[in-house]
């Protein structure tokens, strides 16, 4: 194939800047979201826009020049360079010996070959070590290749090849699992000898002419039918009764790629262990382990590949191994069966062409990497050897200060892959940009920290990273087990900032990032993360993969997503594909995907689907896919030809937005935000009423643009009651009392100017135009406890929702993280009537008026730290042979006691107990075991000691109480399981809760209000003078700070009683003091007394705008957060977060023009 690379176009920026009101002077200072990172275009598309190289030597050059250099020069000159970089092992003399912080400058025109090893060489922050090339030194490219050319071709096959005559061989000492030829400037991967051949013919479904297994169907009887045994270890059975008509020894020892399923089903490669000649069966393993795990379903797609038989046509290969030997003979036939000794033919070598385990200050830019190598055995488990997980730049433990900038990689394994390798390591400080990445095998950038177990609280850190302006192509199209072909995968960092890459066909997700912490972690807190991932384009995705996105969140936010672009997510399941059934879209692809994502504003998005029409083949599934999430915001979007255009899975049912977005074209339904069940439901039902698990009126819906609804409009409600109109829908949405139920409107004509073109304007005269929404998103603080937006709260005005975001200890499984605490504000005295227009949001009244005389907000500190629940009577059961005395019910999360007494013929044997639990659908399997016990005092009784583990999908807990004379199971003589019911209350450990009661630390507080007042209290949270008061005193804000006998006061040097509306922020650094910023800017304070450095925690309420004998506040509240860090801790400044909550994109349409009053519309642009 012939690669050429994109025309790289000019860096495009905002040209214009509007001020928001009361803007600081320096809100016009550059941040780095406010650089697009792309040329945005006004259709409503987005044009690469790289940065070009510059090459920039430090203060020593080296020079390398691998075909004329030699290792015992100086290095020093163009003249005197070098042949090997000195991390290479063939490198000798002066070469060798060099370390430190070094400019190697490779020459261009020529192929470094070989793999380099650090060993711990760094370089300094103002002084890294590069590896780069000058572009007056030489011509043409400078090139790291991980191949060997491979000559000497002559005619010669292995016997079982058919067409010997056409085949060519020749001896190599290394195991190439990859081979090129490259001719004229082209180049052509040849492919390992498979069965059968086949091409890619459809573009869209690239595994279309791979044939199908004919497994039974995985949900019906004798589904086992597909498994076998093999070592004593069960194995999946792969049956095709047309293709595979040998017998066993054509199969055994060669490799079978499969689809799998239920989801995700990327192929993966396993070695043919078996083959069952009556059933026309291969057996292999599953995707993950040595075992069977997972389903191999009928339709799943297949082929086989690495056994000499199937080198039957020209472009393919096959290496014949010397027993254990790293070498073998190396048979090929070239396209058209061409002569091999007429062209280049590259046999990978390298499997990783920088391989480190310590990474510092290291800068890689202006080079072009190309084939390196696959491990031999690349069809067993991913964990089973290192060199499975490649990267051509791979750090597998700690680095910092390490930038790829402005480089090529094409035919290699995967371009960058970084990790910390345990809880010890971290990363921090990286960059990937401007970066071209293209035919890759396993993905493009891998970057990730590490987590410990369960409870362990050690964490391997991920800290800063920035991928920008990367042109990635053709990503993933030959993964190992266990990974799918991402093209971009950031696990956890501190901060990342993904903006302007360019993404085409993909087999897996496009760009993802996971935040805070794994579900499953107990033990770590992560008290600050911040994402924001903007201007990137994504098209032709999960080519040969599923239950992805084209842009996903994972996890903890505050995740910001904006002014991105995806087309054509597929994500096409062949196994549940029926030509002509519009039932089932037969595809799981998507264009955003908030994958178990919690805390995401997402505004300004861009979704194409390429085809909605159910019953054919690769259907865009859903714009707009989410799965447990709350605290999500989606507004400002334009969606078009979906056919869920908004699909919400497992839904929590409340904490979600749905603003000012416009969806066309929706084939089967528009609003999918719970899950829909089959018949009728009641829709005047029960689900009505308030308590459940869906926190109906915090869901709104208001201000959308819909067009061509060709399905059902809509499902919200746990009931699953489908709604086939938009007033349906919004009346059933107000009787819930929903935050905002006036959903939207309906446009009888394309709101879009030439949609087929890919103009996606909105009309100017059309329905969108008025419908814009003005939304206001914090900027993310470290150690947010408390947030509230004083939005009226439809079922009970007295409630001031909180909706902050920490993942301390209590975050473990992401199914209870909505049982989490939250701590919502009582108002007192309050009613509808306190609510009206505040000034950052206008779809709803977000603004709270206190009176000045008897109303104020009270969090009760017993909400605040709430008392463990009732203990009730223990249950004692008993039967012929054991006597148990249990608690009535388990809290999960908490500690309990089982006492177990044998009787009758085992009362003189060892009782043994273990935990398990039963899901609402039947047995759910193994929890927890109950060790060995304690002996009860003065009987054979056995006491068991537990801590009862947290699962979303636990209907009951099981005591399993058996009895073994050996200890194994196998023996076990008597076995009863014991019910016991989990208490509807979780326990919560006050060691693990981060609240607004302070201890020892920073902590800042925010708001946004309007008053006149001199006095009045802002917030308050003190008792037996320990504590913390935010005050005015003669109309400017004060901090009064006590405890360990000591009192600090800090008053602001400027009021903010002038009627305006304001933005406040007090900063207290326990070091260094109180500092107070206004509008934001820092303003001067006076300050009296000593700030107590000890923990400053009390019994009393958290009290905002007054309370019992203190001064009521008189004014308007429009935001308040409260936070356990500074701005320095959250990496940021006052000026930066007062840009970005009062100027940043949120203000601006996709093309960045401002959203004013008078010029506001749905969707992502403005007509």
């Amino acid at each position: 194939m012939t690669q050429k690379l994109f025309l790289l176009g000019p860096l495009a920026l905002f040209s214009g800047c509007a001020v928001a009101q009361n803007a600081a002077p320096n809100a016009a200072q550059k941040f780095d979201w406010q650089t697009p990172h792309a040329k945005v275009l006004p259709t409503g598309d987005l044009e690469y826009a790289p940065q070009p190289f510059r090459f920039r030597a430090g203060a020593t050059v080296r020079y390398i020049d691998f075909q004329s250099g030699n290792d015992q020069n100086d290095g020093a000159s163009k003249t005197t360079p070098w042949k090997h970089h000195p991390w290479d092992a063939n490198a000798t003399g002066n070469a060798k010996n060099s370390r430190g912080p070094v400019t190697y400058v490779f020459k261009r025109g020529t192929i470094y070959r070989g793999a380099l090893r650090p060993n711990g060489d760094a370089g300094t922050a103002q002084n890294p070590i590069q590896l780069t090339s000058d572009p007056s030194w030489g011509a043409g490219e400078a090139a790291i290749y991980g191949s060997q050319t491979v000559s000497g071709w002559t005619k010669g096959a292995h016997p079982r090849m058919p067409e010997g005559e056409k085949v060519w061989r020749t001896r190599v000492n290394f195991l190439p699992r990859n081979v090129w030829m490259t001719q004229g400037g082209q180049i052509t991967r040849l492919k390992l000898a498979r069965h059968p051949n086949w091409t890619e013919s459809d573009p869209y479904d690239v595994m279309s002419e791979w044939p199908t297994w004919e497994n039974p169907r995985w949900w019906q009887n004798g589904n086992r039918g597909h498994l076998t045994q093999v070592d004593g270890k069960e194995k999946h059975l792969g049956i095709d009764t047309k293709n595979l008509t040998g017998k066993a020894e054509d199969y055994v020892g060669g490799t079978v790629w499969s689809e799998w399923g239920i989801v995700m089903g990327s192929p993966y490669p396993a070695k043919i262990e078996a083959f069952d000649e009556k059933q026309k069966a291969v057996a292999f393993r599953g995707p993950w382990t040595y075992d069977a795990l997972e389903s191999i379903i009928r339709g799943n797609r297949y082929y086989l590949e690495d056994r000499p038989q199937w080198l039957d046509e020209g472009g393919e290969f096959w290496l014949e191994r010397n027993g254990n030997e790293n070498g073998g003979t190396l048979f090929l036939r070239l396209p058209k069966d061409a002569d091999p000794n007429g062209v280049t033919i590259e046999a990978a070598r390298h499997v990783n062409l920088i391989d480190a385990e310590k990474l510092e200050n290291l800068s890689v830019s202006g080079l072009s990497f190309r084939f390196s190598n696959t491990h031999w055995d690349y069809n067993i488990p991913f964990w089973a050897h290192p060199d499975l997980a490649a990267g051509v730049i791979r750090l597998n433990g700690s680095g910092n200060g390490i930038s790829v900038k402005n480089n090529v990689f094409e035919h290699v394994n995967l371009p960058v892959r970084f990790g910390a390798k345990t809880v010890s390591d971290a990363i921090d400080n990286v960059e990937i940009a401007d970066n071209v990445m293209r035919f890759t095998d396993q993905g493009a950038i891998t970057i990730g920290a590490r987590f410990g177990g369960r409870d362990e609280a050690q964490i391997g850190k991920l800290g800063r990273v920035e991928i920008l302006r990367n042109n990635l192509q053709n990503i993933g199209w030959r993964i190992i087990s266990g990974e799918h072909g991402h093209a971009v995968d950031v696990r956890y960092p501190t901060d990342c900032h993904i903006a302007g890459n360019f993404l085409s066909r993909v087999a897996g997700w496009g760009l993802s990032v996971f935040g805070g912490k794994p579900s499953g972690n107990a033990g770590a807190e992560v008290p600050f993360f911040r994402n924001m991932m903007h201007h990137n384009r994504v098209e032709d995705v999960l080519l040969k993969s599923n239950d992805w996105g084209g842009i996903e969140t994972w996890q903890g936010g505050p995740h910001y997503v904006w002014n991105n672009v995806v087309k054509n997510p597929v994500g096409f399941k062949n196994w549940i594909f029926a030509n002509g059934d519009k039932t089932n879209p037969s595809a799981f692809g998507h264009a955003y995907y908030m994958d178990g994502s919690f805390k995401n504003y997402v505004f300004n998005n861009i979704a194409l689907g390429r085809n909605n029409t159910l019953g054919t083949k690769s259907v865009n599934v859903s714009g707009l896919q989410g799965i447990l999430g709350f605290e999500n915001w989606f507004f400002h979007n334009t969606f078009s030809r979906f056919a869920a255009t908004v699909r919400q899975q497992a839904p929590e049912a409340g904490r979600l937005r749905y603003l000012s977005n416009v969806m066309d074209d929706s084939s089967q339904i528009v609003l999918r935000i719970a899950d829909p069940k089959k018949g009728t439901p009641d829709p005047n039902a029960s689900h009505y009423s308030q308590g459940g698990a869906f926190d109906y009126p915090t869901l709104a819906l208001k201000n959308n643009v819909f067009s061509q609804v060709k399905g059902d409009f809509g499902v919200f409600e746990e009931t699953g009651v489908t709604y086939k109109t938009l007033p349906e829908m919004s009346q059933a949405l107000q009787k819930t009392k929903a935050k905002a139920s006036q959903i939207g409107v309906m446009s009888a004509a394309s709101p879009f100017q030439n949609r087929e073109k890919g103009d996606v304007r909105p009309v100017k005269t059309g329905a969108a135009n008025g419908l814009g929404t003005k939304v206001f998103v914090p900027w993310s603080l470290s150690g947010v406890v408390g947030e509230w937006s004083f939005n009226q709260n439809q079922a009970d005005p007295t409630k001031i929702e909180d909706e902050h975001w920490l993942m301390s200890p209590l975050y473990a499984d992401r199914e209870k993280y909505r049982s989490t605490p939250r701590y919502p504000l009582r108002g007192q005295n309050i009613s509808a009537s306190n609510y009206g227009a505040g000034t950052l949001e206008n779809w709803t009244n977000g603004a709270l008026s206190l009176d000045g005389k008897t109303q104020f907000l009270r969090l009760a500190q017993n909400d605040i730290v709430p008392p463990p629940p009732p203990i009730e009577a223990p249950v004692v059961e008993q039967n012929d042979w054991v006597k148990i005395t249990r608690p009535a019910k388990i809290v999960p999360g908490g500690k309990f006691e089982i006492v177990v007494e044998l009787l009758g013929e085992v009362a003189n044997e060892k009782p043994r107990l273990d935990l398990h639990y039963n899901k609402k659908q039947g047995f759910g399997g193994f929890l927890a075991p109950g060790g060995n016990g304690t002996p009860v005092a003065g009987s054979k009784a056995v006491k068991f000691s537990l801590t009862a583990p947290v699962r979303g999908d636990l209907s009951q807990y099981l005591a399993l109480v058996y009895v073994t004379p050996t200890g194994k199971w196998e023996d076990v003589s008597k076995k009863q399981n014991f019910p016991i019911e989990p208490s509807k209350t979780a326990a919560i450990d006050p060691n693990k809760t981060r609240t607004v009661d302070i201890a020892s630390g920073n902590f800042l507080i925010e708001a946004v209000l309007q008053t006149s007042a001199k006095t009045g209290t802002l917030v308050r949270k003190m008792a037996g003078g320990t504590g913390y008061h935010l005050d005015l005193t003669n109309g400017a804000p004060r901090l009064i700070v006590t405890g360990g006998g000591q009192r600090f006061v800090a008053t602001a040097s400027r009021a903010i009683s002038d009627g305006k509306w304001h933005h406040i922020v007090v900063e207290v650094d326990r070091k260094t003091g109180a500092t107070f910023s206004l509008d934001g800017q820092k303003i001067a304070a006076t300050t009296s007394g000593v700030l107590p450095t000890g923990s400053l925690s009390n019994t009393g309420d958290f009290l905002v705008g007054g309370g019992e004998n203190q001064a009521f506040f008189s004014g308007k509240l429009d935001f308040l957060r409260v936070a356990r860090g500074t701005l320095a801790d959250a990496k940021t400044s006052i000026g930066e977060l007062y840009a970005w909550q009062f100027n940043g994109p949120q203000t601006r349409d996709f093309a960045g023009r401002p959203r004013t009053t008078q010029n506001n519309a749905a969707g992502a642009l403005l007509p």
